[in-house]
């Protein structure tokens, strides 16, 4: 007789809800850990959770900011030369 083995009902995480790790958001924004760390302490980077010592970001709140990027930039005034 062989053992049943029970069905795991499908617990995938939404890509919007996915945390991301450091060395992903400084691979992502091509930056380093002491910029990121201080654009977050001027309130200009979305801020981590974090449990158990570990520091995540939610990735919606990382594409919510690359948005806001994307909408200044294309709000903001051509300048000649440029």
């Amino acid at each position: 007789m062989t053992k049943r083995v029970p069905e795991v009902p499908n617990l995938a995480i939404p890509d919007d809800e996915r945390l991301v790790t450091r060395a992903e958001v400084l691979s992502e924004f091509r930056t380093s850990t002491s910029t990121l760390y201080g654009m977050m302490a001027a309130g200009k980077f979305p801020r981590p959770v974090t449990f158990g010592g570990c520091v995540r970001w939610v990735r919606k709140d990382l594409n919510a900011y690359k948005a806001q990027l994307i909408a200044a930039r294309d709000n903001a005034p051509v300048q000649k030369g440029a």
